[in-house]
């Protein structure tokens, strides 16, 4: 997800500011600050505008960069927060991962965020359906993609899925449907040995 800053930049039209050949030869910019010296509005609006155009758009970069950074100057020990996020992830190589109960997820210097986790459910009959929670909420539906596969039965009889599908998916997650299974120590179609394994993978971004 993008992030924010609220550095802006001074005189985005760059009005009442020396060009750069005027600055480049400018005294003050030179010599530095004579003591009690009057600052023209020019050379103080070219100044400004250097310096706050880096800053705004540093910002506008970390901001934006893999899950999002807040960066403001609201306050400083929160700026510093992000900052050393930040840096971490750029440490990393550009990639931020973390888990939890519902699984594991890895996001990319593009944006691409793969998640994969398992989950149990138990059969009725000839069906079993179970929830599929992702570890972290994609930030779009388009082109979000599931693969969802029964594992092994509990119970060691090893039962294959003959259909094994996903509904209701979300950036948050789906509904798992499991169809028909073969009990292979058994014949033919028959109720599912419980709990079900499932394990599933998701690619977006």
């Amino acid at each position: 997800m993008a992030g924010s800053s609220n550095f802006l930049q001074h005189n985005p039209s760059a009005a009442n500011q020396e060009n750069d050949a005027t600055y480049n030869s400018d005294t003050t910019r030179t010599g530095g600050i004579g003591v009690d010296q009057i600052l023209p509005s020019v050379w103080l609006n070219k100044v400004w505008f250097q310096a706050s155009t880096f800053i705004a758009a540093l910002a506008n970069v970390i901001a934006n960069f893999g899950s999002g950074y807040t960066i403001t100057d609201t306050s400083i020990s929160a700026l510093e927060t992000q900052l050393t996020n930040f840096f971490a992830a750029l440490a990393g190589g550009g990639f931020t991962s973390g888990s939890n109960s519902n699984g594991t997820w890895v996001k990319d210097p593009t944006g691409t965020i793969t998640q994969r986790g398992s989950i149990s459910v138990s059969a009725s009959g000839t069906l079993a359906t179970g929830n599929i929670t992702f570890p972290t909420n994609f930030t779009t539906s388009a082109n979000l993609s599931l693969v969802v596969s029964a594992g092994n039965s509990g119970d060691g009889s090893g039962t294959d899925c003959m259909t094994c599908y996903y509904k209701n998916l979300t950036i948050y997650g789906a509904e798992a449907v499991l169809r028909g299974a073969v009990n292979i120590g058994g014949s033919g179609i028959s109720g599912l040995s419980n709990p079900v394994p499932i394990t599933w993978i998701a690619i977006g971004s």
